[in-house]
């Protein structure tokens, strides 16, 4: 016992020493529950839909979370990056980011309403498709927004617990659709969903007004900063795409079943990366920071002590992978029994969607947005070719070929890139204030 305490002050002196180790702790506990959420969502949803219908709301979902990236045209992270500079400047921010990604969401969720039934090939109602995208056109958006501004305080747990809200209310959304008396179809669920999201926004917002305490200034940002903040939209509009965009095509070049079975797969390989987007939460600030201040050998430490965490824990999780996928059929049901070969066929994807997160967010944070960006957006392209190629009349095979074919190329490329910049020992200031 006494063994088992000294290790316990060891660790609880080692987290109380390493701000980095603090934050990651605190942000893992609300991922993973939100991780424990989303997978009993998953569950609840995918027996009350059936894989025909889950794979519909997985390719509308996955087209709308795409859009979502242009969502405010980078003023979050914008946002995360002046804060972190000057802190003072933050209502400022807010005010305007605020205001960005209400009015483009609105402009989105046009976009979305009139496109997403004809490049899906599915009929859908007009009010089940508004509920679809407003959900995360507009009210994900603004929880996100919230986040980040407990991010650029570094005030992780908040960050991180404001998304986990998200997941929780629409967790209760499916719970109180799976006991209505009306047909548990995907249409239906539509008003659940946006229901639930937008109970969260509110939650959000009001968390940032009762905790960051935000002046009453009404500001709007300038359109010299927009036109910088448009690099970061384009790395998380890339990053959506990248994460959502092979359901819409699965959709499409497939079957909504087949994409309803590679869904669930893909959300059990991406949540076991959870632990990873805590260390890109509780790492970026600080990436800023030093960035700002020039101080080269720092960030060069820092960066190699990310992507070493992240390669061991990426491995771990292909294990698990393996292993749980022969729970799958069994949470699921027998009409998901393809599950457990899509998990299998799927189980090196947390080690390179790992590796790919951490090398992306080293770029951006060290001044590299636009070279990140651009990479990513060639990948996107590369997967719609793939899917267009591969996918039709392969089956599940084809959809995970062109997924792991698309992610296996990122990453390496990502990490290249990372390495030899870092090796560099660019200007990072410089890079920030004329191109970031």
């Amino acid at each position: 016992m006494s063994g088992l305490s000294s290790r316990v002050v060891h660790w609880r002196a080692a987290v109380a020493a390493s701000p980095l180790l603090r934050h990651t702790a605190l942000g893992t506990f609300w991922q993973l529950s939100r991780l424990l959420c989303q997978v009993v969502l998953l569950v609840v949803l995918a027996r009350a839909l059936g894989p025909t219908d889950y794979g519909m709301f997985a390719g509308f979902a996955g087209l709308a979370t795409v859009l979502a990236g242009l969502s405010g045209l980078g003023s979050g992270m914008l946002l995360i990056k002046e804060v972190a500079a000057d802190p003072r400047v933050w209502s400022r921010y807010w005010s305007g980011a605020l205001r960005l990604s209400a009015g483009s969401g609105m402009v989105l969720l046009l976009l979305y309403a009139l496109t997403a039934p004809h490049l899906l090939r599915i009929a859908a109602p007009l009010i089940a498709v508004l509920s679809l995208g407003a959900a995360d056109l507009i009210c994900y958006p603004l929880v996100y927004l919230a986040g980040f501004s407990f991010q650029a305080f570094e005030r992780v747990g908040w960050a991180t617990a404001l998304p986990t809200s998200m997941a929780f209310a629409r967790l209760a959304g499916a719970l109180a659709f799976l006991s209505a008396p009306i047909e548990h179809s995907l249409f239906n669920y539509a008003f659940f969903h946006m229901t639930a999201s937008l109970l969260a926004t509110l939650f959000a917002i009001g968390s940032v007004h009762k905790h960051l305490h935000p002046t009453a200034e009404r500001a709007w940002i300038p359109l010299r900063e927009i036109t910088r903040a448009l690099r970061f939209s384009a790395n998380w509009f890339t990053s959506n795409a990248l994460g959502e965009l092979d359901k819409s095509l699965a959709l499409r070049f497939s079957s909504p079943a087949l994409a309803g079975t590679y869904t669930i797969a893909y959300r059990m390989g991406s949540a076991l990366a959870t632990p990873v987007t805590t260390i890109v939460l509780a790492s970026q600030p600080r990436l800023f920071a030093l960035t700002a201040a020039n101080r080269r050998a720092d960030i060069r430490a820092l960066a190699k002590k990310l992507i070493a965490i992240t390669c061991f824990y990426g491995a771990a999780a292909t294990v698990a992978m393996l292993v749980l996928a022969r729970l799958l059929p069994w949470l699921l049901g027998a009409n998901y029994d393809a599950v457990r070969t899509a998990a299998n066929m799927l189980v090196l994807f947390p080690f390179v969607f790992s590796i790919r997160l951490i090398a992306g967010s080293v770029l951006t944070s060290t001044g590299h947005p636009g070279l990140r960006a651009s990479v990513e957006a060639s990948a996107v392209v590369l997967m719609i070719v793939l899917a267009a190629i591969i996918m039709p009349g392969r089956g599940l095979g084809g959809i995970v070929i062109t997924t792991l074919t698309t992610e296996v190329i990122l990453a390496t490329v990502l990490l290249y890139l990372t390495i030899v910049r870092l090796r560099r020992g660019n200007d990072y200031p410089a890079r920030l204030d004329n191109k970031a």
